[in-house]
């Protein structure tokens, strides 16, 4: 089984409204009210909603948060899981979206990989 070790595993870049941001390997990235992606100072979104992190030689994308689910998919909409707090889904294709909702507000933003 050949796979990528953490040393040479490609970074993930997140694309929110235009602004990348690179995920390193070894890093864990958050995403929330008050994360290394800060999404909005919406009261209704978790100061730390979603990170992206890779463990077991893969990238994972987990529900930090205690309320808040948010809606995977891949690029072509044909795979769809929803990720509910306590969650963690291997980040397996190389483009996704992520969607969620925060009160009244919806967020999107799409994590990208050079590699499956």
């Amino acid at each position: 089984m050949t796979g990528a070790t953490e040393e040479t595993a490609a970074p993930l870049t997140v694309d929110y409204c235009g602004e990348l941001y690179r995920v390193e390997p070894g890093a864990e990235f958050g995403i929330g009210r008050e994360a290394e992606l800060t999404i909005d100072d919406n009261p209704y979104l978790h100061r730390r909603f979603l990170t992206v992190s890779r463990d077991f030689g893969m990238w994972w994308l987990s529900n930090v948060g205690t309320l808040l689910t948010a809606t995977v998919t891949d690029a072509t909409g044909t795979m769809q899981a929803w990720l509910a707090p306590g969650a963690k889904l291997p980040i397996v294709f190389q483009t996704m979206h992520v969607m969620f909702s925060a009160g009244a507000t919806t967020y999107d933003f799409t994590i990208a990989s050079d590699e499956d």
